[in-house]
């Protein structure tokens, strides 16, 4: 099978946001599994995983935690599953792409407005 040539140029991009990006455009991504890559279709099952967020920091009166999984499930382009735990704590079960870009998100919430 030919593989297409793919150029992908960004400054301060972490390598594997920027793996991710080149992957993302053929609906792929990869997955290291015992110091190996792994390079597989954006869906399949075994690129799923569960991460636990505490967002007790990113709480407010207006944006409580099942406020906060509505906003994240709204986002366009995901496919994510998310419960909360309790009243600050979520599980995401996401792939590995989806997981950055909740983190993003919940790292853009963290961010004072300006």
């Amino acid at each position: 099978m030919k593989c297409p040539l793919v150029t992908y140029k960004a400054d301060g991009v972490e390598l594997a946001d920027g793996l991710a990006q080149i992957l993302d455009q053929a609906n792929l991504a990869y997955r290291v599994i015992d110091n190996r890559m792994l390079i597989i279709k954006n869906s399949d099952k075994r690129l799923r995983g569960v991460e636990t967020y505490n967002v007790r920091g990113l709480l407010t009166e207006k944006l409580d935690i099942e406020s906060m999984i509505s906003l994240i499930k709204e986002t366009d382009e995901l496919s994510v599953s998310i419960k909360a735990i309790d009243e600050h704590r979520m599980v995401v079960t996401a792939s590995a792409v989806d997981q950055r870009r909740v983190g993003k998100i919940l790292g853009a919430l963290a961010k004072p407005s300006k």
